[in-house]
């Protein structure tokens, strides 16, 4: 896996690392890496399959370096989506054999990173597709659950209130519903509705991601809708840790 960082390093260093979303992103992802790791120890994949985790984590959001760069913005809809633009990246030149060394991870790895940022997996996997992809959309929302949403600065005090329905029906909230930043928080808590691991959920836990945006969201929105948020991000974590 050393090599893969160096080169990954060596990538990114054709970027301006004083670009504070430069900067943002490149250690994003070694916090990916990190719980691809935790993932994949957590299932008992063997030194490759790990090694193919740490990787897909290591390349997911390689867009996003000149997504910055040449649109100044995170985007997608007004730049590319990220995910694709990540594997026409690493097909040009045949880059993606920096990082792997046979057709069969590079298709697993591309397939990975292609999906890892959207809504829904809607497309048909194969088994171990699919295991992959839940282990990078996985290691991705736990890395953003932790260091986004930690502030509440318009003083919004009420939820949008079509946003505010999706997490009552327990799914993920529309980008284009978070009209205020107790939304925007609402909308990374929803995002428990679609982590697929039990070892994510005892992460979140031990590491009080959810606690702290709970916590952030009762000091300024309407009680009312605040305990109806609560109970409903605590009794699906308690349901998710319970399950065998």
């Amino acid at each position: 896996m050393e090599i893969n960082k160096k080169e990954f390093d060596r990538y990114t260093s054709e970027f301006d690392m004083n670009d504070p979303k430069i900067d943002l992103k490149y250690y994003h992802t070694y916090r990916v890496v990190e719980y691809c790791t935790k993932l994949a120890k957590s299932l008992n994949l063997d030194e490759h399959d790990t090694f193919l985790a740490e990787t897909t984590g290591l390349l997911h959001d390689i867009a996003r370096f000149p997504q910055a760069r040449d649109y100044n913005t995170f985007n997608d809809f007004i730049s590319f989506d990220h995910g694709k633009k990540a594997v026409e990246i690493l097909l040009e030149n045949n880059y993606i054999y920096e990082y792997v060394d046979n057709e069969e991870d590079k298709n697993l790895v591309l397939k990975a990173v292609e999906l890892h940022n959207d809504k829904y997996i809607q497309e048909e996997l194969s088994e171990r597709e699919e295991l992959f992809c839940k282990i990078i959309r996985d290691a991705d929302k736990l890395d953003i659950m932790d260091k986004q949403g930690m502030k509440l600065e318009d003083n919004s005090t009420h939820f949008q209130e079509d946003a505010f329905n999706e997490l009552k029906n327990k799914t993920l909230i529309t980008y284009t519903y978070c009209n205020n930043h107790a939304t925007n928080i609402l909308k990374t808590l929803a995002y428990i509705f679609d982590v697929n691991f039990k070892e994510s959920f005892k992460i979140m836990v031990e590491q009080n991601m959810i606690e702290k945006k709970l916590k952030l969201l009762k000091e300024h929105v309407v009680k009312e809708e605040y305990e109806i948020v609560e109970k409903i991000i605590n009794d699906y974590v308690e349901e998710r840790l319970n399950e065998e």
